[in-house]
């Protein structure tokens, strides 16, 4: 899908020049008088329209007015297209990298297990396995999109199962059960010591666009990714990453929840996202009319995706914890900034190219581990 940029209804200032040079952009595009680009003109325009439009944050608006307005041409356009999108691959292969293959100790019985939870519940997780065993906890042995439970722990623990199955005793559907990871919001490549973003910006030349790629399929430098991704982040939805998050915070229960395999899939490549349900509140003050607000409902959201009649959406889902203290539920904040950039690509027109790079990449990933040459695959690009 490819939708028009909206009218510009900024008050004169920064966001209202920044988001008029991509309406004039577009103009241009759709009058045929820019040249051909990869990705092309009329996606770059609103590309960066969408960019500020959906922004989560004043400051991250902000960002991307001046980031537009130092463009000097179209061209410089396009290149700035290329950088941000090459920061969505980082994010994007994070996602994947993210996955695990970790089951409960067998020996374990399922009351052993949940008094072990409770042990650690003081503990901020530090790792990886860690965060995947307390998310599973606090999520019920379950992805959360979907309810369906994770197969390991399913077929491991026969608590489960005896649950599992009397739930399903006065139902005619099958009980589903699925391999599930723990989706990091924020990539977990982040979780080295981030470098000052001053120190890797990026023109968004195609040589600089190559290293960037470069860089997180072969891991020549693992603080640069990160770099990189923070670059992103802190763009995009500036105040809503908290600065002193680190490595320590990475694995936070605030940034993880439990998915199956095929949401997780969607979820880590901007295929679907989470946008907060509000509700409609009517409530009167005299002698004033009736007046109605929109409110959040607390850790209610609303799953979309770029296919709804494929993936089913939109439909509401709801986050529970048993503990909201110790077990925290995923971060409203965290998944606003992945729902404005899933919808930056998929408004724009941008997912389909954003793809094709992801799924080149990999090539290219995999050639680089079997010894094979890249330069040929490099070019796949059109970079």
């Amino acid at each position: 899908m490819q939708s028009p940029l909206p009218p510009n209804t900024y008050p004169e200032g920064l966001w209202w020049e920044g988001y008029n040079i991509c309406l004039e952009s577009e103009s241009k595009a759709i009058s045929a008088l820019l040249p051909l680009s990869v990705p092309s003109r009329l996606v770059c325009a609103r590309f960066l329209g969408y960019m500020i439009h959906e922004a989560p944050t004043d400051r991250g608006r902000d960002n991307i007015s001046r980031k537009i307005i130092d463009c000097v041409d179209d061209d410089e356009l396009v290149k700035l297209v290329r950088f941000y999108i090459a920061h969505f691959v980082h994010w994007a292969r994070a996602g994947r990298e993210s996955r695990s293959h970790f089951w409960y100790p067998s020996h374990l019985s399922f009351t052993e297990i949940q008094q072990r939870m409770l042990h650690l519940l003081h503990e901020v997780p530090q790792s990886h396995d860690e965060a995947r065993e307390r998310a599973l906890f606090r999520d019920g042995y379950r992805c959360v999109l979907t309810g369906i439970y994770d197969s390991t722990t399913y077929l491991k623990r026969k608590e489960l199962r005896k649950a599992g199955d009397m739930n399903y005793a006065n139902s005619d559907a099958c009980l589903r059960v699925t391999p599930t990871h723990p989706a990091y919001i924020l990539p977990q490549t982040m979780n080295v010591s981030i470098l000052a973003s001053s120190e890797c910006e990026c023109d968004g030349d195609e040589v600089c666009l190559f290293f960037v790629l470069l860089d997180s399929l072969i891991t020549l430098s693992q603080y640069r990714y990160a770099a990189e991704v923070w670059t992103l982040m802190q763009h995009i939805g500036e105040g809503l990453i908290p600065e002193e998050f680190d490595e320590a915070k990475i694995h936070c229960l605030e940034n993880v929840m439990t998915l199956g395999i095929n949401m997780h899939e969607r979820f880590t490549k901007f295929y679907i996202w989470l946008e907060e349900s509000v509700n409609f509140n009517i409530f009167s003050l005299e002698p004033v009319l009736n007046q109605v607000t929109l409110q959040p409902t607390p850790h209610s959201y609303v799953l979309n995706s770029i296919c709804p009649s494929v993936l089913g959406t939109p439909q509401t889902v709801s986050f529970t914890t048993p503990d909201p203290v110790y077990l925290p539920l995923p971060s409203p904040q965290y998944l606003r900034l992945h729902a404005a950039c899933a919808r930056v690509l998929f408004l724009s027109g941008a997912t389909g190219f954003f793809g094709d790079v992801l799924e080149d990449i990999c090539d290219i990933c995999n050639l680089a581990i079997d010894g094979s040459s890249l330069e040929h695959s490099l070019m796949k690009l059109h970079l």
